[in-house]
């Protein structure tokens, strides 16, 4: 098998695959409507070819601010029959992309939101050294879920301790 990045998935989840193919049906669904874009046909497709390479820029090369962009529309989208109905289909469609835009699994895979690192992954050390580190305040020695006076759990690793921000006096 080939090299693969770490924490880059080969197959794209499947609300990934739902946007996309969701897209494409908005994308012919226009075309199939007369507009007077139509008139000018370079305009058509340099507007067609923009469209494809947004698509692109989410699903294939997952670019953030892509992912940004289609948010604001699609958010747009859901207010815009305040002053312009194009219809119940095209008012579906768009906020069935937003909820897909919007998913955990979607904004995890154009790299918006990222899963929590364990312990060994945040701390470069490792639990191992923050322990040894934790030892030599005496808060280890406290009864379970007590707060030490450095700011940290007895058993489990505060967010400073993971990041190595020693507490401050005041907490």
């Amino acid at each position: 098998m080939g090299s693969m990045v770490a924490g880059r998935r080969r197959v794209p989840p499947p609300v990934v695959l739902m946007y996309a193919i969701l897209q494409v049906g908005v994308i012919a669904y226009g075309l199939t409507k007369p507009t007077e874009l139509w008139h000018h046909a370079v305009a058509a497709a340099a507007l067609i070819a923009l469209l494809a390479l947004w698509l692109a820029a989410i699903v294939v090369w997952r670019q953030r601010w892509a992912w940004g962009a289609a948010a604001v529309v699609y958010s747009v989208g859901l207010i815009e029959p305040a002053w312009r109905w194009h219809g119940a289909l095209i008012y579906i469609c768009d906020v069935a992309m937003l909820v897909l835009l919007l998913s955990p699994h979607m904004r995890e895979y154009v790299g918006v939101a990222r899963r929590r690192a364990t312990p060994d992954q945040a701390y470069p050390g490792g639990v191992a050294r923050l322990k040894a580190r934790s030892a030599r305040c005496g808060h280890l020695r406290a009864p379970p879920l007590e707060v030490c006076s450095c700011g940290s759990f007895t058993d489990t690793p505060s967010a400073m301790d993971l990041v190595g921000i020693e507490p401050t006096p005041w907490g």
